[in-house]
């Protein structure tokens, strides 16, 4: 029983394990919200490359398809790779903001194309761009954090701990 991490000493834990060393949950919502973001991108991305081109005539509209399918894949890549590092405490900060703003250009974008093409469709700031575009911008917002930017300090200063083999 000497072996449980209930009976150990604070000094015999390892530093993950400490008060003052767990991640804030700011941090772990921010990185979720970039895990959510970089799955809805990767989607996007492949209903713009694959499946637009696929099932629906692309004419003169070649270059804004992919225009937005770049931008969901580049945002997809960027928001994933930061909510991982984010959630390891290897940084990803920037990683994180810049897949969450060009997630945001991605929309953007695409409405933009939507209400040029469609006179129906003119309404360009439709509750769901808007809706997406504050999600968008509280994700960069609370990547600005003090809390998670010390974490991240006290993470990168602290020396790894030994991993047991075998």
């Amino acid at each position: 029983m000497a072996g449980w991490p209930m009976n150990r000493s604070r000094e015999q834990m390892s530093p993950d394990r400490r008060e003052g060393s767990r991640r804030p949950q700011i941090t772990t919502g921010t990185a979720i919200a970039g895990v959510v973001v970089g799955g809805l991108a990767a989607l996007g991305a492949v209903g713009w490359l694959v499946l637009m081109p696929l099932y629906t005539e692309v004419g003169r509209e070649w270059p804004v398809v992919l225009v937005v399918g770049a931008l969901c894949l580049g945002a997809a890549i960027a928001s994933l790779s930061g909510a991982i590092r984010l959630v390891k405490g290897a940084g990803g900060l920037e990683a994180l903001r810049l897949g969450a703003l060009t997630a945001l250009a991605a929309i953007w974008v695409a409405a933009a194309f939507s209400a040029l093409t469609d006179p129906l469709d003119a309404r360009v700031a439709d509750v769901s761009n808007v809706l997406a575009s504050v999600f968008l911008l509280l994700i960069v917002f609370h990547s600005f954090n003090r809390e998670t930017a010390r974490w991240l300090a006290a993470h990168s200063a602290r020396p790894a701990s030994p991993q047991r083999l075998g």
